[in-house]
């Protein structure tokens, strides 16, 4: 058994390891470059300057390139007044690692299958009940549970956002429906109108005497 477990290891250790090598080469390869600084409305001169000081770095000197982190949300799509630039960065991280050269879904399948693997060796049905058996939650079961609980409170605030959302889109002059790379730009200008204070209104009563003393 120690002995199939090692060979599982040393084979996740290779994969995680070209997982990271193929991340870093997508990294490159799904930039988003871009012709013109007028695209790049409502981003700051700082961040116009970082996209044409990385497209030049890339080989696309008078160009501008738009980097693609990697998370589930890329924060320039809240700033980019551009909806096809937005559509196109979206899809960019969106899309990432699905197919080509670098694909890394298969390597994401294996992994899961690997661990799979390891949980069977040491008695367990899966790897997140291996994994939670010294946790608070405890089984998989425990976790499904709890998360299910938060789903139609989650549906209700989404669907609330999401109309929020559209409404801010119709005020504004857009004349499409919500699509997931709008949400971020226009959910920034709802929080905005919603919610934004006047900074030099509320100072006073920060200040540190009237803090301490009322």
């Amino acid at each position: 058994q120690k002995q199939q477990i090692r060979v599982l290891n040393e084979e996740q250790s290779t994969l995680t390891n070209e997982f990271a090598q193929r991340l870093m080469r997508l990294t490159k390869e799904i930039a988003v470059v871009v012709d013109s600084k007028e695209q790049l409305a409502g981003l700051s001169d700082s961040a116009v300057k970082a996209a044409a000081s990385d497209a030049e770095a890339s080989g696309h000197a008078g160009k501008y390139q738009l980097n693609i982190t990697n998370t589930t949300r890329q924060p320039v799509l809240t700033q980019l007044q551009d909806r096809e630039l937005r559509q196109q960065v979206w899809q960019a991280s969106a899309n990432r690692g699905l197919e080509g050269e670098n694909e890394t879904a298969s390597l994401v399948a294996r992994l899961a299958q690997l661990r799979a693997e390891r949980a069977a060796l040491l008695g367990f049905n899966s790897w997140a009940e291996y994994r939670l058996a010294p946790q608070m939650a405890k089984t998989p079961e425990a976790v499904y549970k709890m998360f299910g609980s938060m789903v139609p409170a989650v549906v209700n605030n989404t669907e609330k956002e999401a109309a929020d959302i559209q409404a801010m889109i119709n005020k504004t002059g857009g004349n499409f429906e919500l699509a997931p790379w709008d949400w971020a730009y226009y959910a920034e200008l709802v929080r905005k109108e919603k919610y934004d204070l006047d900074e030099s209104a509320i100072r006073p009563y920060f200040e540190f005497d009237r803090v301490l003393e009322d």
